[in-house]
Formats: C-alpha cells, structure tokens, sequence
C-alpha cells in the first residue's frame, strides 16, 4: 500500500495502481476547490480526509471502485463526496 498526500494544486488525479493506494485530500484546500479522482487498475483507492457524505455524516474515507469518478468538493468545513459510476 502506498500514500500520497493531495496538494492544492491538484484537480484531476488518475489512480491506476494495481496496488492499493491511500490518496489524503489537501488539509487548507480554498473554499468550492474540487479535485476529480479517476480510478482505473485492480488496486483498492481509499481517499482519506474530512469528508462529508450525505448518508453518514462526516466520515474519514471512501472508497473509489474500479471505472468510477470520485468528486470532491470543499465547502469551507469539509469535502464534500460524489461518485460517478462506470465513467
């Protein structure tokens, strides 16, 4: 499993590892930032950060399935978490 930490300059990220890997979104994004993350390969992508999902709450990380488009979106308290399936 490997890591890497988002930085604010970041917008579109594409994660094709066949390993796993933990992408941690930026800790002083600006407000209505977005980052786009793309997952291809077979390794598991975690993304990791305060993220804001509208059936749980505040949640810590998601997980990005294969052929799928994570959005996320800051609105000043939090990221915010979209998915696009199949895109």
């Amino acid at each position: 499993t490997s890591s890497v930490k988002l930085v604010n300059t970041d917008f579109f990220v594409l994660a094709s590892s066949s390993s796993n890997i933990t992408l941690t979104l930026p800790d002083n994004p600006e407000t209505g930032q977005i980052i786009m993350i793309r997952k291809t390969g077979s390794g598991n992508v975690i993304v990791s950060g305060a993220i804001l999902n509208a059936w749980s709450g505040t949640i810590s990380s998601v997980t990005i399935d294969n052929g799928d488009l994570g959005i996320f979106v800051y609105n000043g308290t939090n990221w915010t978490s979209n998915q696009i399936t199949n895109f």
